[in-house]
């Protein structure tokens, strides 16, 4: 599901979820199956969800575009903002309504300024992510942002040792963003390397945390 898609179908449930009326079986259902081999319990699962979706209706009163120009995703309660605004205000608007959240544990700002048509170019993109992924490949001379993040999951998956499902990245003007949780410093290292390896990748910020699997 491209971030467009995924977009319109999160804003179909907004009432539902902040308001907590949706079955936990149904809530994760629809993020996907990777929801159950993550290392996160099932009830931090929809608390991240509930904080995620609070967040987006939040959006919503500043500008019917928030949503899709930044990335929000969290994480056991961390949240990491990506993407690109064409004002300052809306960032500040978009820090506001994060600090504003006490389940929010921390925030890693990272949303860029950019000009009106490169946030335009940007919703365009967002709705062709998936062909994207289709035509990795024969796209591959090409190093946008969505061609790295397409790669990154490949390798991911193709990684012994790497638990692709327990991270979120995001790449912006070819700087690469990732949260999430390894269960071990040498899967940290991995991802790390993977990233860093990646045709087109000029920079790397990480919020990794390696904490052990609750039993």
């Amino acid at each position: 599901m491209s971030k467009y898609n995924r977009f319109i179908f999160i804003i179909a449930l907004l009432p539902l979820w902040v308001n907590g009326c949706v079955p936990g079986a149904f809530l994760v259902a629809q993020k996907g199956i990777k929801s159950a081999f993550e290392d996160r319990s099932l009830n931090q699962q929809l608390e991240d969800a509930k904080i995620h979706a609070n967040l987006l209706q939040e959006y919503l009163r500043v500008d019917s575009g928030l949503p899709v120009d930044v990335n929000t995703d969290v994480w056991e309660g961390r949240v990491m903002l990506t993407g690109m605004v064409d004002a300052e205000t809306k960032r500040e608007a978009v820090l506001s309504i994060a600090r504003g959240d006490p389940r929010i544990k921390a925030i890693y700002n990272h949303i860029l300024l950019g000009s009106s048509d490169e946030v335009e170019r940007n919703r365009e993109v967002a709705k062709t992510k998936p062909a994207v992924e289709r035509d990795i490949v024969k796209l591959s001379r090409i190093a946008s942002d969505a061609w790295i993040e397409a790669k990154l999951k490949g390798q991911f998956l193709a990684t012994q040792g790497v638990n692709s499902v327990n991270y979120r990245w995001q790449s912006v003007r070819n700087k690469v963003y990732v949260i999430g949780r390894a269960r071990t410093e040498l899967e940290k290292k991995l991802v790390l390397q993977i990233i860093r390896g990646t045709k087109g990748v000029i920079h790397l910020e990480e919020y990794i945390q390696v904490k052990p699997i609750q039993k």
